[in-house]
């Protein structure tokens, strides 16, 4: 699976946008700390599954509770980061 990571701080949030609340931080002291921060991802990891997964919790597809806007404890998933790398970095300052 690939996927892309927009680092505006380093937070590790309990849902993918900013109404989540803040689980984790890591410590970032500019660009040339990126690469320590990127690489302290790859391991185990929890995940918490969008609500608009596909993945059923009591016999109905999140994506389902979702749009009927009815809420659903959805309880992390282990996952496990292998390899990550930085492909392109735009200094916003």
């Amino acid at each position: 699976m690939e996927g892309i990571l927009l680092i505006n701080k380093p937070l590790h949030m309990t849902s993918h946008d900013a109404n989540g609340k803040v689980v984790e931080t890591k410590e970032f002291h500019g660009i040339g700390n990126l690469e320590n921060v990127v690489q302290s991802f790859i391991g185990p990891q929890k995940q918490l599954p969008q609500m608009y997964f596909a993945i059923k919790v009591k016999g109905k597809k999140l994506y389902e509770y979702a749009r009927n806007n009815e809420e659903v404890h959805v309880e992390p998933r282990d996952i496990v980061i292998n390899d990550i790398e930085i492909m392109k970095v735009i200094d916003m300052r």
